[in-house]
């Protein structure tokens, strides 16, 4: 077993192409086009217009509207985010894997406001009332009631014994942990108070409101300490600084200032965000020598503490910033966005990581019958499971079998297409008769979910990959395990046969793929590991003649392998987001990646995008794609949006 490293491939492209010889050679060659018109647009079988060149769509159209995140904070070992906003929960997400790992909620309105104790034991969200979480095992405390307005607050304190909040109905809280009763109800603010937060020490409480006073409070009795008068503008953010030297706070007219704690005197107007455009998110760097703001004119500022100027501008075109994190280690940025997501930057680079978002009822489970007559996907629809086996063509047979309470995770026709595999939620991999619907096998699956089944070329084996990095091989119909194939050290997210079922490819979110040689079964072995992605490989596919591997990563390359050598071939860049999908054409010609919005096709033998399927009329994918299955003569795609979508790309 050899582990490759894109270093290698670096080298084999200088040593095998150099010169201007090899680009010329390439440009001369024509290529392929699409039998596609782009200029024509369609509509789906609901009447509902289409992208150009989509022929169906299936499913409750989602378009994309934005429910603005509130607040984001990172987890004290930097490993995990959360984020509260307008839909009424809050989420959480590994970023390492960029995959949703919990879900507070639902609450009676937007969560507002939300933060992790140091010790990183409990979370507390702010919405209609204070609920205070064990994140750990993600159950609810205790809920804290005293305001008679929305909270839009809410803070631990340094050690993690207290809390305080700010509400609509212009009243603070310091509220006890422990017992989730108040201690202190800090009144005087005329309006709603945006923000409150503790001194490093735990001594102050400040907050900032409507009024457009700045407070300061002894945190222990309660009794305010001074008013800071003279903002031009409602205060909209407010932050202390590490050091707890000075108190920033940011203006609803896009300026923002510092109160020098050390003198008591305001430090000059940080004037840049643009006029009338509210700064939302403040943070200090954790040196105390650069404050960081974000404002609803789309761009990141960081300003010199003590100069008060601006150093830089981060201005990446994403829309109104409602909310900002920095890591601890601050070289990890955190945006939260109007449109509901949250987006991670290298903050010293300015090269952006993840792009995070929940969804209601993804189609992540999605298959295609050898045939390319028939589908299968398990959907939800009006709240209610499905497992949906149907004709591909518009007027076709179209069935629905309820499953609700074990929503199908994962699904995979045999090679005759006569039998379909399903795993799900209950742990169960089911075979079902795709000419009655009934169920013919059952077995019991693995104690985790498993994310990807394939069935082997002569449907003897089925293979399954799940989210504990194992991959399995199973005999069928019997369903004993053959082998259990090690090594992931993150969840395998993909798992396919070779066309002639010698071997085994696997991917997973550590970041790499492997291939098992399968041929001798006694003796199972591991050929390659090809490491080459930074991030998450999200996909994979076999070239029809079984010579060539594609994947896709969460690093936004799709990358072809050879799989004899095990070498990196060549990458296809022009993915902005993570690559969720990828499917070779039955020809081998021709191949698709899916990512957040978009589908692109490239031609093989010239490594060139030839089609991109981006609707900007928002009539194709909203959310991720995060299936791809070619047919002979279309492509279908399934997204987070809860839609199906076919495509002529003939060529």
């Amino acid at each position: 077993m050899k582990v490759f490293r894109p270093f290698i491939v670096i080298l084999l492209a200088v040593f095998l192409c150099s010169g201007a010889g090899c680009t010329e050679d390439k440009k001369k060659k024509k290529i392929p086009r699409l039998k596609c018109d782009t200029s024509k647009k369609g509509r789906d079988r609901a009447g509902k217009e289409l992208a150009p060149c989509a022929s169906d769509r299936v499913g409750v159209y989602r378009p994309r509207i934005g429910e603005a995140i509130s607040s984001v904070v990172f987890s004290s070992n930097g490993r995990v985010i959360s984020a509260g906003g307008k839909n009424k929960a809050a989420r959480f997400w590994d970023l390492l894997t960029g995959r949703e790992v919990l879900l507070l909620g639902p609450h009676e309105g937007a969560v507002h406001a939300v933060d992790w104790s140091a010790d990183g034991r409990r979370y507390v969200t702010a919405s209609t009332t204070i609920k205070l979480w064990n994140p750990i095992k993600g159950k609810l405390i205790r809920e804290l009631k005293g305001h008679s307005g929305a909270v839009l607050s809410v803070k631990f304190s340094p050690d993690g014994d207290k809390i305080v909040s700010a509400s609509w109905d212009g009243v603070a809280i310091i509220w006890d942990t422990l017992s989730g009763k108040p201690k202190r109800k800090l009144r005087g603010h005329r309006g709603r108070i945006a923000g409150a937060v503790f001194s490093p020490d735990g001594k102050i409480v400040a907050t900032g409101g409507e009024d457009k006073t700045l407070r300061l409070w002894n945190a222990k009795t309660g009794r305010i300490k001074k008013v800071i008068k003279g903002f031009m503008a409602p205060i909209t953010a407010i932050e202390y600084a590490p050091d707890g030297n000075t108190v920033a706070v940011g203006m609803k007219n896009g300026v923002a200032r510092m109160l020098d704690l050390t003198t008591g005197k305001k430090r000059p107007k940080l004037i840049g965000h643009k006029t009338g455009q509210a700064v939302t998110a403040m943070i200090y760097l954790p040196d105390s020598r650069t404050l960081t703001t974000g404002s609803l004119d789309g761009t990141i500022r960081f300003w010199d503490v003590v100069t008060c100027a601006e150093y830089f501008k981060f201005d990446k075109d994403v829309g109104p910033i409602t909310a900002l994190n920095l890591s601890s280690d601050g070289r990890t940025l955190a945006i939260g966005l109007a449109d509901d997501t949250v987006r991670i930057w290298n903050s010293t680079t300015g090269d952006e990581n993840l792009r995070l978002t929940g969804y209601p009822n993804p189609i992540a489970a999605m298959d295609v019958a050898p045939n390319g007559n028939w589908f299968a996907a398990g959907m939800k629809e009006e709240g209610t499971d499905y497992l949906v086996i149907a004709e591909t063509k518009r007027a076709g047979h179209y069935s629905k079998i309820n499953v609700d309470g074990v929503p199908v995770q994962a699904v995979a026709y045999d090679p005759t297409g006569g039998i379909l595999a399903t795993s799900s939620a209950d742990q169960k991999i089911r075979f079902w008769s795709t000419k009655t619907n009934e169920i013919e096998v059952e077995w019991q699956g693995p104690p985790y979910k498993i994310e990807a089944l394939h069935f082997s070329p002569d449907g003897l084996l089925v293979a399954s990959a799940a989210v504990d990095g194992l991959v399995k091989l199973w005999t069928y119909p019997e369903g004993e395990v053959l082998a259990e194939l090690t090594g992931h050290t993150e969840m395998a997210v993909d798992v396919r046969f070779s066309p002639d079922g010698m071997k085994v490819a696997s991917a997973s979110y550590d970041g790499t793929l492997r291939i098992w040689d399968i041929e001798d079964r006694e003796n199972i072995e591991l050929l390659y590991v090809l490491d080459g992605h930074q991030f998450a490989v999200t996909s994979l596919d076999w070239s029809p003649d079984g010579e060539t591997i594609v994947s896709g990563s969460k690093d936004t390359t799709v990358r072809l392998w050879e799989v004899e050598s095990g070498v990196e071939l060549f990458r296809l860049a022009g993915h902005e987001d993570a690559v969720e999908s990828v499917a070779f054409h039955p020809d081998g010609t021709t191949l698709a990646s899916g990512s957040w919005d978009e589908i692109r096709i490239w031609d093989v033998e010239h490594a060139q995008e030839i089609l991109n399927l981006h609707d900007p009329g928002g009539h194709g994918h909203s959310w991720p794609v995060l299936n791809l299955e070619f047919t002979k003569k279309a492509l279908v795609s399934s997204s987070a949006d809860s839609t199906i979508m076919f495509w002529s790309v003939e060529r």
